[in-house]
């Protein structure tokens, strides 16, 4: 062999491989790529390609909420991929919801979990929850129950938030 050399974007750029030898430290880009080498010996030139795919995870956020108050509040997620988002999912309280964009999600006041979903164009998932309590004291609440008290908007006094609420 007299003369090696490769290309990783289809001989537009020509490497030269000093002394045929083995190469090493060639990165390859997410999504598809295709690598050639030629050879060169006396009987002529031959060449070999290799076409493989580079898939990296998508990475799916859960933007909202975030210690939300109210019994009603906004769940956003974002999802973002190199390649490309096909598909955003989530759970809440045990069923799985496709999503498409902020929506408002309700809930009693407890602990929950909500978990995201996002798959690239090649099928590969990211995965990513929160844990969240729900104490309802926030602008949409209307009945809490707090100790021996049932607080309603409109009587009374909470220091809590510094609406007024009934004894019950």
């Amino acid at each position: 062999m007299s003369n090696c050399w490769y290309s990783l974007d289809g001989g537009a750029t020509n490497t030269t491989i000093t002394g045929c030898n083995n190469v090493t430290g060639i990165t390859s880009d997410e999504d598809s790529n295709t690598w050639t080498i030629w050879v060169n010996d006396t009987e002529g030139a031959v060449s070999d390609s290799v076409t493989f795919t580079v898939d990296l995870p998508p990475t799916v956020s859960i933007d909202n909420p975030v210690d939300p108050t109210d019994l009603i509040f906004s769940y956003q997620m974002s999802c973002t991929d190199n390649v490309g988002v096909d598909t955003m999912w989530y759970n809440w309280l045990g069923t799985n919801y496709t999503y498409t964009s902020p929506i408002n999600l309700n809930g009693a006041v407890g602990n929950y979990d909500i978990t995201g979903y996002c798959n690239d164009t090649y099928g590969s998932i990211d995965i990513t929850s929160i844990n969240f309590d729900i104490v309802g004291l926030g602008s949409n609440s209307t009945d809490v129950s707090v100790g021996s008290f049932c607080l309603q908007p409109g009587f009374g006094y909470n220091y809590l938030d510094n609406r007024r609420y009934r004894q019950c």
